[in-house]
């Protein structure tokens, strides 16, 4: 949805339609609450990765030590 009132029509809201970007959650992009923090997070890794499905919260930094230890990177 639009940031703010910068003078800039976007039409972010016009062009989501019926769309509700944050399905049943309260909230919206930019907003603390689920619907603007919950986002898809998918990963595939035959053998390393059990399949299913998990409602845990992850967020980007959680994969700054994994990423770091696959690749043989220490972190800052």
């Amino acid at each position: 949805g639009p940031v703010g009132d910068d003078g800039y029509k976007d039409e972010a809201l016009e062009k989501m339609a019926d769309h509700s970007p944050n399905g049943p959650f309260s909230g919206g992009k930019y907003s603390v609450l689920e619907g603007g923090t919950r986002t898809p997070f998918i990963t595939y890794w035959p053998g390393k990765i059990k399949p299913g499905v998990s409602d845990e919260i992850v967020c980007t930094i959680d994969m700054a030590a994994s990423f770091a230890a696959l690749t043989g990177t220490k972190l800052p």
